[in-house]
């Protein structure tokens, strides 16, 4: 495996696990009106979103640039196991 490839990894899984959470619905704004988080919250929470629960913690994430670090961790966590194995 090449280093150009590990590279991919890591690009590829920052990009897939930032863009889905933002896709879900968490972002810098909060909660988007209409994504699926929006259903959750609605369906599940009402107005009453727990503190310290997963998706307090997502939304928190989301508006305050944290989910960079969610994104980079996994991304680092896949590129560094793709380096370990690497033949």
């Amino acid at each position: 495996m090449s280093y150009e490839l590990i590279i991919a990894i890591f690009g590829t899984t920052y990009a897939a696990t930032f863009l889905g959470l933002v896709a879900l619905g968490f972002g810098p704004l909060g909660v988007a009106g209409g994504s699926v988080a929006a259903f959750i919250q609605s369906a599940v929470y009402g107005a009453a979103v727990p503190a310290g629960g997963w998706f307090a913690t997502m939304t928190g994430l989301g508006m305050t640039g944290g989910l960079h670090m969610v994104a980079g961790t996994a991304a680092s966590a896949l590129a560094g196991l793709a380096a370990w194995f690497k033949p």
